[in-house]
């Protein structure tokens, strides 16, 4: 039974870690992607002397949904993300009919923009499967489980026995006398219990928490994904305010042709 419960908590938390792994490097992927494509944006539709003539509203319509996918990045969770995907609603999904819309309106050279758009999804898509791909709960049950068969048959095995049946033992295995600390047979049993009981908690609450990307100890934490948001929302922020005269996101794009 030990062996089986140790055979099934290294897995346990080998799945789990390889998962948080794979999590986390799916995580800098969608945050790295982004923020070349608003650098390359930012430059083309605004920053250039050639720049199109209603590029400045292109560039912000898109700051403005990647800006607010980065907070929901954060802190939004993977139910509003989904809820969101499901309205066509997303990020993305706009970002993309903007620039398609404004790539059919002639604004040239936005190919790279939407291919990365595309990418983009791919890696959001691989992330949000990685949250929902947790340990089974059954896993948990059954180790669990063992966790209480050991407990119970390691207390029948050390019950006392023998020499020591017809003497009572001090529930800790010790006393306080006046020449000090007395400790009695059964303290050995007691102390490797405490062992045994202490491994058992550690061992579950580790495999546990390895399975909380997002709440538990070993939660995912990395420096890329910190400053890649970091450095995107300072590259968005300044076009988050849409100027007074500037007509809708998406019927500015076809407003000069009627």
């Amino acid at each position: 039974m030990s062996i089986v419960f140790g055979t099934l908590t290294a897995s346990t938390i080998s799945d789990a870690t390889a998962r948080l792994a794979a999590l986390r490097a799916a995580a800098v992927e969608e945050c790295t992607l982004m923020l070349p494509l608003i650098k390359r944006l930012e430059v083309i539709l605004v920053l250039d002397s050639d720049a199109p003539e209603r590029g400045d509203d292109v560039f912000r319509a898109v700051a403005r949904r990647l800006h607010a996918h980065s907070c929901d990045f954060v802190g939004g969770g993977r139910e509003r993300e989904l809820e969101l995907i499901a309205e066509g609603h997303d990020a993305y999904s706009e970002v993309v009919q903007i620039l398609q819309q404004a790539k059919c309106s002639n604004i040239r050279d936005l190919d790279f923009a939407l291919d990365g758009c595309g990418r983009l999804m791919e890696a959001r898509g691989v992330r949000l499967s990685l949250e929902n791909s947790g340990i089974p709960d059954v896993q948990y049950s059954v180790l669990r489980t063992l966790s209480i068969a050991l407990a119970i048959a390691y207390t029948y095995l050390t019950l006392d026995r023998g020499e020591m049946a017809g003497v009572q033992p001090h529930a800790l295995g010790f006393v306080m006398a006046d020449s000090g600390v007395v400790f009695d047979a059964s303290f050995g049993v007691h102390a490797l219990f405490a062992v045994v009981a202490s491994a058992l908690v550690v061992f579950n609450s580790l495999a546990i928490d390895v399975n909380l990307p997002f709440s538990g100890v070993f939660r995912l934490e990395s420096g890329t994904v910190a400053a890649s948001l970091k450095n995107l929302r300072s590259a968005t922020a300044p076009y988050l305010d849409e100027p007074p005269d500037s007509p809708s996101e998406v019927a500015a794009l076809y407003s000069s042709e009627d």
